[in-house]
């Protein structure tokens, strides 16, 4: 939403007051604080002025006269209380919290159906007969710290009359004074992969099933959004048979390959990974001495993506590993011609360091390139990236609530780059998510136009995150 949204409904009057968050109640089984959008980003047009934040929420099955009550908690300082606010909710105690306004008397969204909009006003040091429910950040001097750049945790919680809770939903607030002049790299990987099935009696030349509605409907989903959103570059990791049944599985279908094999030709924005005719256990077919099986697969593979006319990245070829990778990947990713790999970040042992006076484990978070199998010529080395873990778990359970999913997703981003902000070192991650056909394409939509205008993160394809 755009930071000139309207200012605040006149239920909320007043500079917020401190204090401790309400005593948690058990919530309803039933009824549930929904956010169907909000301000990503709140960047002052001046030095010292105020910006709204704006929540769009929605209640669903709320009792008559519900009402919605909102705290803003003080800025956070690592990622692991990030980490920790997404899986357990809200601790400690508010720096502002409204009061309870009855949800009927908000003003509704101009941008989404069925929402209402809570405006909160963020100011670096609020002064007297400031209009609005202001949100004071308490950083300017001579008071502050002098900065109030970082993210804010902020609870919203549904009420009935009696003030009892009945849900609550935390999402954050991402404030900083301009946009970064180092951002941090993104590579987002989507894949697009179905379970294989046979048609009932393959031909040489149409083995394959056609997907049935529900199948393509999960593929063309996340692909509508990629095609919504080009300037944002994405890496894809198909499956040439999935995409052979999505092209076969009717009109929808085939637009939707239609649209895949041109933004695959409109490099950078979308890059297509080779890839095996099926998914495979690169490794454990190396182990097994299945080399020819795998330039089998990769054929297999080659011959489909050409049919579609869907392009491949070229140069030093790229193997994205979803299990786990084994002592034996070396092999299979020669076999394959791959110079880099990207491996799990659950599947590495935690990193170290030596310093000038002792070996210290790393502590942030993991943001560059590294040699897979060091000691090798250049001819034959592996440069490899991790997946960072805990992204990756938000992309695979962002269908419950998508809106939300992907503002978490974009404050994490922007925890993990204000950990350096100032530096000059290339710093990227590499985020993979669920197989597209299990994702809400809502929730890719809202990501990628969040990516789109993100002042703190650059996206990049796997090729150029290497590179």
């Amino acid at each position: 939403l755009g930071l000139a949204a309207a200012l605040a409904s006149a239920t909320f009057l007043g500079v917020w007051s401190g204090g401790p968050s309400a005593a948690a109640q058990p919530a309803a089984a039933s009824a549930r604080i929904v956010l169907l959008g909000q301000t990503q980003w709140v960047i002052p047009a001046s030095p010292g002025a105020t910006s709204p934040f704006v929540l769009d929420v929605a209640a669903r099955t709320a009792p008559a006269g519900a009402q919605v009550t909102a705290g803003v908690y003080p800025r956070l300082h690592a990622r692991d209380d990030f980490e920790a606010w997404v899986r357990s909710g809200p601790h400690g105690s508010p720096m502002a919290r409204t009061g309870p306004a009855p949800l009927a008397t908000l003003p509704r969204a101009p941008r989404t159906a069925g929402g209402s909009d809570l405006t909160l006003e963020i100011a670096t040091h609020a002064t007297p007969g400031t209009p609005g429910p202001v949100v004071d950040l308490g950083c300017a001097p001579p008071t502050g710290a002098g900065t109030c750049t970082g993210v804010y945790p902020v609870e919203v919680e549904l009420t009935d009359p009696s003030g009892t809770v009945l849900a609550r939903m935390s999402t954050f607030l991402t404030y900083q004074i301009s946009k970064s002049v180092h951002p941090l790299e993104l590579a987002l990987v989507l894949k697009l992969a179905s379970p294989v099935a046979l048609a009932p009696k393959p031909s040489h030349h149409d083995s394959v099933r056609p997907l049935d509605a529900k199948g393509a409907a999960g593929l063309v989903g996340p692909v509508a959004a990629l095609h919504a959103n080009p300037e944002v570059p994405v890496t894809l990791d198909t499956s040439p048979e999935t995409l052979l049944a999505l092209d076969a599985s009717g009109t929808a279908g085939r637009a939707t390959v239609s649209d895949l094999a041109a933004m695959s030709a409109d490099l950078p924005g979308t890059e297509v990974l080779q890839s095996p005719y099926v998914p495979v256990n690169l490794g454990a077919l190396s182990a097994a001495g299945q080399g020819a099986a795998i330039s089998a697969q990769m054929a297999a593979g080659a011959t489909a993506l050409r049919r579609l006319h869907v392009l491949t990245a070229s140069g030093p070829g790229t193997w994205l590993v979803t299990g786990p990778a084994g002592r034996d990947l070396p092999g299979g990713l020669a076999r394959v011609g791959a110079g880099q790999v990207v491996v799990p970040g659950s599947d590495l042992a935690p990193t170290t360091f030596a310093s000038e006076t002792a070996t210290t484990r790393y502590g942030g978070t993991w943001t560059s390139t590294f040699d897979l199998l060091p000691g090798r010529s250049t001819a034959t080395a592996v440069h490899a990236a991790l997946t960072d873990t805990f992204l990756s778990e938000q992309l695979t359970r962002a269908g419950a609530d998508p809106a939300l999913a992907a503002a978490q997703v974009l404050a994490d981003l922007a925890m993990v780059h204000f950990e350096r902000p100032n530096t000059t070192a290339v710093r990227g991650l590499v985020a993979v998510g669920p197989d597209a056909a299990l994702a809400d394409p809502a929730f890719y939509r809202d990501l990628l136009a969040g990516l789109a205008h993100d002042p703190d993160v650059a996206p990049v394809t796997l090729s150029q995150f290497f590179a």
